[in-house]
């Protein structure tokens, strides 16, 4: 081992000296990669072979750019954060392929680089501080998602840790702590509910709604339903994504004969810069494309509660007679779907007739416009009402309403 900055902990080891964490173990606490109970299909580490692979192209067309981290304790180096890229450079010795030299801006072999690697050393890190270290580096890498924190949570709950010590390895607050803790309790009386939530596919929000349905049947039957409301979701992102990641190839491809015509010129810098930009998007795409799964949400709860009521059938047999009678048709159910699409439907009609309504009243025609751009805020693209109000300001402005415009109407319709 040779010390570099022994300030920083920066040393220069043997590669083959560091050792990746230990599994998963359910029955004794101790310190693995907490990217491996991200449930998504991934064979290294939590990383799926494709993502291994993007970054050894990285690797090899940019060095290594950011070291490991490891923990020396019983003098062995314990692999920290950094199991994609130790991954990575495993691969590249074991292809020897040529990778850049950073220091001498050419490209050699992989074992005369990386047979020897730079890392940060920590000394003698307990468990707790190793999972901090690596939810803290989480932030700024791959995120391994709202599943895996949660799995972590009931985890560290099965072993009673107390709250202080949950919160300081996995950097949440004690208010969504409190929070994930009462509905992993309020999951388990449904087993395939919590499955669901721990393997991620269903979200935290949806899961905690699902189980407010008391009836097990009704509630299986509506999580049948979402789940392939799920699906379906999940089949039409992967469309736009690949559809995006298309796109982004051309791009990156005609950038690159960009810089074939640019070369005759000798002036590279540019497209060397667009060829970089394209890239990073594209390895971007694939990695957002890889990461989408089908994954019950409350607009898929809603729909599916939708379907489920209007299959009821509206005939019932008499408890006392033999003679069928007909069952009294529910009052219509108010969902988030259902005020959607009234309010869409209402706002279409209005402008279609020149911005009147059904009492034949006029509308200014900004109204209709923000209306509909509220609709699309709350239930597509689902931006705070801050943001909202931030585009919106300036809208009415140039529109040349006042910014204080209605400061005297009061919300109950009093007029102030």
């Amino acid at each position: 081992m040779q010390m570099i900055d022994a300030g920083t902990g920066l040393c220069r080891i043997p590669f083959s000296s560091i050792k990746p964490a230990k599994e998963f173990d359910e029955f004794e606490f101790g310190f693995f990669n907490p990217r491996i109970l991200d449930s998504k299909n991934r064979e290294y580490y939590g990383f799926s072979q494709e993502e291994i692979n993007s970054l050894k192209d990285s690797i090899k067309s940019k060095g290594l750019m950011e070291n490991l981290h490891v923990n020396n304790i019983n003098s062995e180096h314990i692999l920290i954060d950094g199991h994609r890229r130790h991954e990575a450079i495993k691969q590249l010795l074991e292809e020897n392929a040529l990778c850049y030299d950073r220091h001498t801006n050419q490209h050699v072999p992989a074992k005369d680089i990386y047979s020897e690697v730079i890392v940060t050393i920590h000394q003698q890190l307990n468990a707790s501080q190793c999972f901090s270290r690596a939810f803290e580096s989480d932030c700024n890498k791959i995120s391994f998602g709202e599943n895996a924190t949660i799995r972590f949570v009931d985890y560290c709950i099965s072993f009673n840790m107390p709250e202080n010590k949950i919160i300081e390895m996995c950097g949440k607050s004690i208010s969504w702590l409190r929070a994930t803790a009462k509905l992993l309790q309020k999951v388990k009386a449904d087993s395939d509910v919590k499955e669901a939530l721990l393997d991620g596919r269903i979200n935290a929000s949806a899961a905690n709604s699902l189980m407010d349905i008391e009836n097990e049947e009704e509630r299986q039957a509506i999580f049948e339903t979402a789940l392939k409301k799920a699906e379906e979701d999940c089949a039409e992102k992967i469309k736009k994504q690949d559809v995006a990641i298309y796109n982004t190839k051309r791009k990156l491809k005609k950038a690159e004969k960009q810089k074939e015509e640019a070369e005759d010129y000798g002036d590279i810098e540019d497209a060397d810069a667009l060829i970089e930009k394209h890239a990073s998007t594209l390895e971007e795409r694939k990695r957002e494309r890889n990461d989408i799964t089908p994954r019950i949400n409350n607009k898929n709860l809603e729909e599916a509660i939708d379907d489920i009521d209007g299959d009821v059938d509206d005939l019932d047999m008499g408890h006392h007679t033999d003679e069928p009678t007909i069952k009294k048709k529910k009052e219509p159910k108010l969902t988030m779907k259902s005020i959607r699409d009234t309010w869409t439907k209402d706002i279409e009609t209005s402008i279609s007739r020149g911005h009147i309504t059904d009492e034949h009243e006029t509308i200014i025609p900004i109204l209709n416009k923000c209306f509909a751009d509220m609709v699309k805020a709350m239930f597509e693209e689902k931006i705070s009402y801050q943001d909202f109000i931030y585009r919106w300001s300036n809208r009415f402005i140039e529109a040349g309403l006042s910014a204080n415009a209605g400061e005297d109407v009061d919300i109950n319709g009093e007029i102030g």
